[in-house]
């Protein structure tokens, strides 16, 4: 049996990971930082079936957030999904190519890269 120290390594991991598969899994075209409702909002893009849409993903009343929908459409935090209880988060651009992205159980660089098979209509 794991101890209670290990699971709570494994589950603050999985809290701060959370974010990163999402661009791997999708075909993600565009990534930036946006407003979400209480600070800042991480912004993931990919196209559809001809249409753009958006994985937003931000701080809202007490709890790390993932909202989509099509890219035009407006936040509504009502229509989104709580990842994880969360006092703080925040995503930075510390230079061109690369975003942070964090909160109490961590950080996560993010590193963006072009390429064939990165645009929309890839």
């Amino acid at each position: 049996m794991r101890s209670w120290t290990a699971r709570r390594g494994t589950e603050r991991r999985a809290r701060r990971c959370h974010i990163l598969p999402r661009g791997r899994t999708r075909r993600v075209f565009g990534v930036s930082v946006g407003e979400g409702p209480e600070g800042a909002a991480l912004l993931l893009r990919e196209n559809a079936d001809g249409e753009t849409y958006e994985t937003r993903i931000y701080l809202y009343e007490g709890a790390l957030r993932e909202e989509y929908g099509t890219a035009d459409a407006a936040l509504d935090p009502q229509d989104s999904e709580r990842i994880v209880d969360a006092k703080s988060f925040s995503v930075e651009q510390v230079r061109p190519g690369l975003l942070v992205v964090s909160t109490e159980y961590g950080s996560a660089d993010i590193a963006l890269r072009s390429g064939r098979g990165a645009g929309p209509d890839a």
